[in-house]
């Protein structure tokens, strides 16, 4: 995330035994939506725009895969 107005950088998912990929803000603006693998399988989860409240979202069957969306 950039924050525009000090210019500077934040990364919102630290995980170095997981993949965080394709992050998407929610139509109005609250929240993140990203996948992840965090939890076992790939799955879709929500934060708020600063990185907390981490909430896994969907909960795929064993082997199925929630990769974007």
């Amino acid at each position: 995330m950039i924050d525009l107005e000090n210019n500077m950088e934040s990364q919102l998912t630290k995980s170095y035994t997981s993949w965080d990929l394709n992050p998407k803000w929610s139509k109005d603006g609250r929240y993140i939506y990203f996948s992840s693998d965090r939890e076992g399988d790939m799955s879709i989860f929500r934060m708020n725009t600063d990185g907390s409240n981490v909430e896994r979202i969907t909960n795929p069957a064993k082997g199925n895969r929630h990769s974007g969306f």
